[in-house]
């Protein structure tokens, strides 16, 4: 009778973290986590997060969209999720620390003109990450951004 009762807790549990869900993530935006797929939208910066508290479960993100509108990606909003590639929209003008850090199959970054700061460890451990182009709008990127890139 336990194991039954065990096997139902672990069941709805299981379905807990594959229902959508949604919330804030920032002044004026919203996020949305559908299927794998993580949806940013509205006007402003990202909230920065300490590492392993983003608003989202990381290791269900599988596809990153981020709408136009957004400014700033939060330090550690996506870090050691699954996404393989992602494309930052012209309104952002910096990436936190440790955004993407430890994307382990993250092969591909667009990175908009305007962009002007990429934070420390930013794409840090992202293994697979082997090329990227710098906009020239650049003006800091700070240390071990690219650390253990196969760039």
């Amino acid at each position: 009778m336990n194991r039954i009762i065990c096997i139902i807790m672990l069941s709805i549990q299981a379905l807990a973290l594959l229902a959508d869900s949604s919330g804030k993530c920032g002044e004026g935006l919203s996020w949305r986590l559908s299927d794998g797929i993580l949806t940013i939208t509205g006007q402003g910066a990202m909230k920065d997060c300490g590492s392993g508290a983003t608003p989202w479960n990381p290791g269900l993100v599988k596809q990153v969209i981020l709408e136009e509108g957004i400014t700033h990606i939060g330090d550690n909003a996506f870090g050691g999720s699954g996404i393989f590639s992602v494309e930052v929209p012209p309104t952002v003008q910096s990436i936190g620390k440790k955004a993407f850090a430890g994307c382990r199959n993250l092969t591909s970054v667009k990175l908009p003109y305007g962009l002007t700061s990429i934070g420390a460890g930013a794409f840090k451990d992202c293994h697979r990450l082997v090329k990227i182009d710098l906009p020239a709008s650049l003006k800091s990127i700070e240390a071990k951004a690219f650390q253990n890139c196969s760039m």
